[in-house]
C-alpha cells in the first residue's frame, strides 16, 4: 500500500479526462438502479457525485487526503473519509452499494484479494458491488495498462481473473457491462463511429473491450455468471 501511495503522489490522477467522465456516466446509470447508502472506495475527487441524484446518500473514501480536500469535485456536503481500501474504517454490512472503480489494478495480487474481501465485508447481504479495471486481456494495446506506460498499475487483470476473485469472495450473480473498444482516439475516423455502436461491439466481443465493468451481489448464492451490456 505504501508503494501505491508513493506512486500516486508522483503521478496524480486526472479525473476529468473524457475517458473517465464517459465511464462515470455509465457507472452512475448502474447505481441509479439501486437504492440506499453508497460507498465509493478509492473515490478520488468524488466526481461521480455530479452524475448522481442530489438525494443520494454517498460516502467517498480515499487514501489521498488532497483528493478529498483541495481537489474535491463532489458535493460540498458529501461525506469524505480518509482510509485504506484494504482496511476500511466501517463496520460490517453498512452499505447497500459499493463502488470500486479503477482501484484494484493499483494493488499487488495479494492485496487484490484483501480488497475484494473487504468490499464484501462492508456490503449488506444482497448489496451490489460495481468494480471496474482496465482489461489486461484485451486484444490490442493491453501492454499500455501496465508499467512503464502506467507505473501506478501494479497488477492488471483479465476478465476471468477478476471474475474468479469475486466468486472466491462469495459474490454471486456477476454481470459484465461493456465499455468501449478504444481508450483514446487513435485516428480521427474513430470519432465518427457512434459511442453506442462501439460499446455494443465491446459487449459482443469481450476481448475487444478496453475496460472490465462487473456488478456482483453479496450473498452465498450458487456461483452463476450472467452476461449483460448497456
Amino acid at each position: 500500500m505504501q508503494e501505491s501511495r508513493r506512486l500516486h503522489r508522483l503521478f496524480p490522477e486526472d479525473f476529468t479526462t473524457q475517458l473517465r467522465v464517459r465511464e462515470l456516466g455509465l457507472i452512475s446509470d448502474l447505481v441509479k438502479r439501486d437504492h440506499g447508502r453508497i460507498l465509493d472506495v478509492g473515490c478520488g475527487n468524488g466526481l461521480i457525485q455530479q452524475f448522481l441524484p442530489p438525494e443520494t446518500y454517498y460516502v467517498g473514501s480515499d487514501f489521498t487526503r488532497e483528493y478529498l480536500t483541495a481537489l474535491w469535485k463532489g458535493r460540498a456536503q458529501g461525506n469524505r473519509v480518509v482510509g485504506e481500501a484494504t482496511r476500511l474504517p466501517f463496520g460490517r454490512g453498512i452499505f447497500d452499494v459499493v463502488l470500486a472503480l479503477h482501484i484494484v489494478e493499483h494493488l499487488d495480487q495479494l492485496r487484490q484479494r484483501s480488497l475484494v474481501l473487504e468490499l464484501y465485508r462492508v456490503l449488506k447481504k444482497g448489496g451490489k458491488l460495481t468494480i471496474s479495471t482496465p482489461n489486461a486481456g484485451t486484444w490490442f494495446n493491453a501492454h499500455k495498462f501496465s508499467p512503464p506506460y502506467n507505473p501506478k498499475h501494479l497488477h492488471c487483470l483479465t476478465y476471468s481473473e477478476l471474475h474468479k476473485l469475486l466468486l472466491d469472495a462469495d459474490f454471486s450473480q456477476v454481470e459484465r457491462f461493456s465499455f468501449d473498444v478504444i481508450v483514446d482516439y487513435p485516428i480521427k475516423i474513430f470519432r465518427c463511429i457512434p459511442y453506442s455502436f462501439r460499446r455494443n461491439v465491446a459487449g459482443l466481443i469481450p476481448s475487444l473491450d478496453k475496460h472490465i465493468i462487473l456488478r456482483a451481489t453479496r450473498g452465498r448464492n450458487p456461483h452463476k455468471s450472467e452476461q449483460g451490456g448497456f
